[in-house]
Parts: C-alpha cells; structure tokens; sequence
C-alpha cells in the first residue's frame, strides 16, 4: 500500500488532514439532517432553541476539530505502525 511507503511527516500531515475532514463531515452531517430533513420537528424544536443550539454548536465544533486531531495524531502513528505490521505478514503469505 502506497499510505505504508511515505515518512514520518508526511503521515503526521496525512492523518491531520483526515481527521479534520472527518470531524467537518460530522458536522455538516448533522446540520443537514437537522434542519433540510426536519429532523428538528422530531424534537419538537422551537427556533428559539434551535438556533442557540447552532450558536453553541458552531463553537464547540472549533474545540472537537482541535481534539480531534491532537488525538488522531498522538494515536494515528501507533495504530499505522500495527496495520504495517499486519500489512506486510499478509504481503509475505
């Protein structure tokens, strides 16, 4: 696999870039789930609360993108090394 191939630095800017993305997916899912597909009628939200949920959601999203990434990069090298290792056994069979 060409992801196993690159350095060290390169897989750090890799799984930032992932995580990132993921985390952003994650929210913009939620908000088109939220509000296009009514989802908020469910909940019987008014829009009220409705926005104040978007108000506190837009700066926890900040805050979950920041720990999403320190953690994807503290654990991410880690978890690479063991699927390299897992990897290459199956590369050899």
């Amino acid at each position: 696999m060409k992801i196993f191939s690159g350095k060290g630095a390169s897989l750090f800017i890799l799984l930032a870039a992932i995580s990132f993305i993921t985390a952003s997916a994650d929210s913009l899912a939620r908000i088109f789930l939220l509000i296009p597909a009514g989802l908020y009628k469910i909940f019987d939200l008014s829009f009220e609360v409705l926005y104040d949920i978007f108000v506190v959601g837009a700066a926890y999203s900040y805050i979950e993108d920041a720990i999403m990434m320190t953690v994807s990069s503290l654990i991410g090298p880690k978890i690479l090394a063991t699927l390299k290792v897992f990897y290459k056994r199956a590369e050899k069979q």
